[in-house]
């Protein structure tokens, strides 16, 4: 699990900043110093030679102060996330209480089920991972269709929380609306081709069966100064994309998969695989918590990874630099939601899991019929528009 002082590469840079204009200060003042000193050279050796020999050292020695404050420019964070099946059908994607990531994967892959069966299909045709034997005692892996739809409902996940985390950080004061741009659905054709979750989910309403409205003007994309964000329709699901970004931020997609947002000042690349293998959560969850026996809970683990270089840490002033604070506050968020191992170290588990097992009987019982309704309502469709959210 990356440390916390990771994730403050940018207040690094500024502060990074700050000590160069000291150096430089200082090596102003030291030259001052060494001027008097080098005037017996003068005497001797006359002007032309004492201006240049003093030109060159202050030349260097202002260039390895900046380099030597300058070499870490690179940063990555590496973070695991996880969804749980409950028995041998694939379909059954359970609600992970109190794991943000696992409930909403949960969420997504019933509502992309429900609006697109094919997808549904190919979830539950075959394993996650087949396994060939080849000749020599060989093993050969391959991917099975399902694996490509939770690369894509994680990556959605990822993308969704960015898009909120930006929102949320540039509505703050202090921000100049001419450096900011809003990049929408329309503007990130390639990304949305290559992810067929994000591409349903932020489809149009009117253009997908199941969603009522009263009238055009309610599914306008904006009414009297709101805007629709969410909507449910049964187990579907709208949410509107939009992703706000310090101007000059370009959003593309790399060969090997992975989303880059190139910026004057950061590129940061934003990756996520799901290699199909299983994860390591405590089946004492799975029981004392979800309610689904050690057999029959099944879960996975999916690789997230951050990684970005600072091009050039004098950028700008140090108020320009707070267009790019949101970076290190969105890996933290990431990190305590979407890593399950955040997870049990908030909540304690080992002792949490040792009070559990002293509960008495009753006790127990008690919470599996919860959880048995609980699980009962994951399933039932919601009515109408409820799920509405402006």
């Amino acid at each position: 699990m990356p440390s916390k002082t990771s994730f403050a590469f940018i207040e690094h840079f500024k502060q990074m900043r700050q000590q160069i204009r000291e150096l430089v200060a200082l090596v102003v003042a030291l030259s001052v110093a060494i001027n008097l000193i080098s005037s017996a050279i003068y005497d001797t050796w006359g002007a032309v030679f004492s201006v240049t020999a003093g030109l060159i050292v202050i030349g260097a020695c202002s260039a390895y102060v900046v380099r030597s404050r300058s070499r870490e420019r690179k940063f990555n964070a590496a973070i695991t996330a996880a969804f749980v099946i409950e028995g041998e059908e694939q379909s059954q994607v359970r609600a992970t209480p109190g794991y943000t990531f696992g409930s909403e994967f949960a969420r997504i892959a019933l509502a992309v089920f429900e609006e697109n069966p094919a997808l549904r299909d190919q979830w539950i045709k075959g394993p996650f991972v087949n396994y060939t034997n080849l000749e020599g005692g060989k093993v050969l892996a391959q991917p099975g269709l399902g694996v490509r739809l939770a690369t894509e409902i994680a990556e959605y996940l990822v993308l969704a929380k960015l898009s909120i985390h930006l929102t949320d950080y540039f509505n703050k004061s202090g921000f100049d609306g001419d450096r900011i741009a809003h990049i929408g659905r329309a503007d990130l054709p390639h990304v949305l081709l290559s992810n067929r979750v994000l591409e349903l989910i932020s489809k149009d309403r009117q253009d997908r069966p199941g969603f009522q409205w009263e009238n055009d003007d309610e599914m306008s994309e904006s009414r009297d100064g709101w805007r629709v964000v969410s909507q449910f329709a049964g187990n579907k699901y709208y949410s509107h994309f939009e992703l706000t970004l310090p101007r000059g931020t370009s959003v593309s997609r790399e060969e090997n998969g992975s989303l880059v947002f190139d910026s004057p000042a950061i590129r940061l690349s934003i990756s996520v695989s799901f290699p199909g293998y299983r994860a390591s959560m405590p089946y004492t969850y799975h029981d004392y918590v979800m309610g689904i026996e050690f057999p029959d809970a099944h879960d996975y683990k999916i690789h997230l990874s951050i990684s970005g270089e600072v091009k050039n840490p004098l950028f700008g002033s140090r108020g320009r630099w707070l267009y790019y604070g949101w970076v290190e506050s969105f890996i933290e968020d990431l990190d305590q939601h979407y890593d399950y191992r955040s997870l049990f170290k908030r909540i304690n588990w080992e002792s949490t899991e040792m009070l559990l097992r002293v509960l008495p009987d009753d006790l127990i019982k008690l919470r599996h019929v919860d959880n048995e309704n609980n699980r009962a309502e994951q399933y039932e469709k919601p009515g109408g528009e409820a799920g509405d959210s402006l």
